[in-house]
C-alpha cells in the first residue's frame, strides 16, 4: 500500500510540473533572445552565430597573448597568483552573448545552462586545456542562492562534467569550496582594489570528500571582471595542493 501511495504521489507531482510548464509556455512563450523565433530561448541558427574568442591572454596582466590562457612568463616570475590559466569562451563585446548571460543570471532562465555550458565546453576543447580531474563551480552565498533559486555556475559545471569528454562524467565538487561571507556583486564596484578587498576572506575550504592533491582542477564561473573572485578561489583551493588550477568563464569583461 505505501508503494502504491508513493507512486500515486509521484504521478501527481509530475502532472503538476507538466501543467505548470504548459501554463508558463502559454503565458511566456519561449522565443529566441536574438531573432525572436518561437520554440527556445536560443534557436539553432543563432546558437551557431556565437563567436568563440580567437585568442587568450595572461589572466594576471591582461596584456600578453598566451598559448592557452596561461600566465605569461613575467607574471609567473613576479606575481603570486595561484590561478594557472583562464579560458574565456567569448567576448564581452558580443552583445548577443551578454544578453544570454543577463537572461541566465538575472531573468532566471535556467534552461540556458545547456547552451552556455556547451559553449564553454567547446572553448575548453579548442584551447586544449589540461583534462580536469575535478570541476569546482564558484559558490554562491546562501542569501544570493535563495534569491536566484539556483547557482548558475553549478549548472554550467554539471553540463561541462557530462559533455567535455564523450562517455566520461568528470566529478563535480560543490561542497569543498564554500562562500562564507556575503559580498557585493563585483560588477557594482569599479575599482580593482575595492573588488579585491571585497573578495578577501569570502571563501573557505572544508575537508574534501575527494582527493585534490596532484589533481587538475577546473574552476567554473559565468563572468570574469577583474579576476579577483577567481584569484581568491584559486588561492584557497591551492592549500589542498592540486597539480594545476584552470578557470573557464563565458566572457571576461575587460577583454
Amino acid at each position: 500500500m505505501p508503494k502504491k501511495q508513493n507512486s500515486c504521489q509521484k504521478n501527481i507531482t509530475e502532472l503538476f510540473q507538466r501543467s505548470e510548464s504548459f501554463l508558463v509556455d502559454i503565458l511566456f512563450p519561449r522565443r529566441c533572445i536574438k531573432c525572436g523565433q518561437e520554440g527556445s530561448f536560443i534557436c539553432d541558427l543563432c546558437k551557431r552565430s556565437l563567436e568563440y574568442l580567437s585568442f587568450q591572454i595572461c589572466p594576471v596582466c591582461e596584456k600578453t597573448i598566451t598559448l592557452s590562457g596561461e600566465q605569461c612568463l613575467k607574471c609567473k616570475q613576479t606575481q603570486a597568483v595561484e590561478l594557472d590559466r583562464l579560458i574565456s569562451a567569448g567576448s564581452y563585446s558580443d552583445r548577443f552573448l551578454v544578453r544570454l548571460i543577463h537572461a541566465y543570471k538575472y531573468k532566471f532562465v535556467e534552461e540556458l545552462s545547456e547552451d552556455l555550458g556547451d559553449f564553454m565546453a567547446n572553448a575548453l576543447k579548442r584551447w586544449k586545456t589540461p583534462i580536469p580531474d575535478i570541476i569546482v563551480p564558484v559558490p554562491l552565498h546562501k542569501r544570493r542562492l535563495k534569491w536566484r533559486g539556483f547557482n548558475q555556475s553549478l549548472l554550467l559545471a554539471k553540463y561541462i562534467s557530462e559533455n567535455l569528454i564523450p562517455g566520461i562524467e568528470i566529478p563535480v565538487d560543490d561542497k569543498t569550496l564554500e562562500r562564507k561571507r556575503h559580498t557585493m556583486p563585483q560588477m557594482e564596484m569599479k575599482e580593482y582594489g575595492s573588488r579585491k578587498q571585497n573578495m578577501q576572506n569570502a571563501f573557505a575550504v572544508k575537508p574534501p570528500d575527494v582527493e585534490f592533491r596532484n589533481k587538475n582542477i577546473l574552476l567554473v564561473d559565468d563572468i570574469c571582471t577583474t579576476g579577483a573572485t577567481l584569484f581568491e578561489c584559486a588561492r584557497i583551493i591551492s592549500t589542498l595542493r592540486p597539480r594545476s588550477i584552470t578557470a573557464v568563464v563565458l566572457a571576461r569583461q575587460d577583454m
